[in-house]
């Protein structure tokens, strides 16, 4: 899915990943591309995708995590891109080990450009041209290389134009781009910034003035980022999951220390409600990005709180005299505050009958089991 931001005239085109290559990508100014090429490797292999989007009309940010390549184990390494365009296009580039062991790993870079101008790129569009009768377009540019600024330049070799991609580290170059070496320590992180400057004359900026041009339009970028950041949905747990698992323990508990039935029904009802809250916890997480083996520890750690309820209950005398009552009441409240308001406003009748549907099977299951353990 191709993405874009714009700011004028000037505009990049990209796909879900932040990556720019195919035909009809790439950043454009003066109605020309001024970068055709623009990827981001992990240990050779393209990072996987967690979400994307544009935060403002100039910006967007990228939200990947690493291939499993080169040793990296799954979802330990977090890459963000953020970008925005204005008189040039700035990107900056984040990794952070998510795990609890160093990793090392090869962050790869890959530049290229082909200074086509804007019709001949529209002519490969099969919404805007004709693919199949359009042109060539020019070959790519190898990037050139100046460590004194360490930047790489692209210039067009049938005009004046020329691109600048400056860096805000140092690395080793290669014919496409650059490559970086980095080790991180558990939950250590690093970053990289690139300049992205396009130039009709051919003219080139200094390095120190296009940080601080694009500085001044960095503020603005920032506070628009922070507030697209509040409007994510996220995923939290507190204390209160845990609090309502141990209780669940509790009912459990406290239902087998006054009858057998009770205790397996309520061990039924819990089970019923259980079972699809972890599966719903562990989809969560694992398509936020976390690994299986953490969202199965999660849904664990629940399961555990509920067993901690039940041992603690029948060590505990003040929970066996009071915890069958003291579950009972927050179960009515839980079901008079939020289950009854929610399926009276909701149109239909299905989520009404699915409520008291649950009710009667309580009662039909608490027939059964009367006459099954006389």
């Amino acid at each position: 899915m191709a993405l874009t931001i714009l700011e004028g005239s000037t505009f990049c085109i990209c796909d879900d990943r932040g990556d720019v290559g195919e035909e009809t990508s790439g950043f454009f100014a003066h109605d020309t591309r001024f970068l055709s090429v623009l990827r981001v490797t992990i240990n050779g292999k393209r990072p996987l995708l967690l979400s994307s989007a544009q935060v403002e009309y100039f910006s967007a940010a990228f939200y990947l995590r690493n291939p499993l390549a080169g040793g990296l184990p799954q979802d330990t390494l977090s890459i963000i891109r953020r970008r925005f365009v204005g008189e040039g296009m700035q990107e900056r580039i984040m990794l952070r080990n998510e795990g609890m062991e160093p990793i090392s790993f090869t962050l790869g870079l890959e530049i290229g450009c082909d200074f086509a101008d804007i019709m001949s790129v529209k002519e490969h569009d099969f919404a805007l041209g004709d693919p199949v009768h359009a042109k060539p377009l020019p070959p790519p540019v190898s990037p050139e290389y100046d460590a004194e600024n360490n930047q790489f330049v692209l210039a067009d070799p049938e005009d004046a134009a020329r691109t600048q991609v400056i860096l805000s580290e140092r690395g080793t170059t290669n014919g496409s781009g650059i490559t970086y070496e980095i080790e991180l320590a558990p939950r250590g992180s690093w970053d990289l910034q690139l300049d992205v400057v396009p130039s009709l004359d051919g003219s080139e900026v200094a390095p120190k003035l296009v940080e601080r041009r694009f500085g001044d339009e960095l503020v603005h970028v920032r506070d628009s980022l922070a507030a697209w950041q509040l409007r994510v949905p996220q995923l939290r747990a507190g204390w209160e999951d845990l609090e309502h698992a141990f209780f669940d323990g509790v009912a459990i508990a406290s239902g087998f220390l006054v009858s057998g039935r009770l205790g397996v029904l309520l061990f039924l009802a819990v089970l019923l409600h259980k079972l699809p809250e972890g599966v719903t916890v562990a989809s969560v997480m694992v398509a936020g990005g976390a690994g299986r083996g953490r969202a199965i520890g999660a849904a664990a750690v629940l399961g555990l709180a509920t067993i901690l309820g039940v041992l603690l209950t029948t060590e505990v005398a003040p929970l066996a005299r009071h915890g069958l009552a003291l579950s009972g009441g927050v179960t009515l409240y839980v079901a008079a505050s939020n289950l009854v308001p929610e399926f009276q406003a909701k149109r239909g009748w299905i989520t009404a009958a699915a409520f008291f549907g649950g009710a009667v099977a309580f009662f039909v299951t608490e027939r059964l089991l009367a006459q099954w353990m006389r």
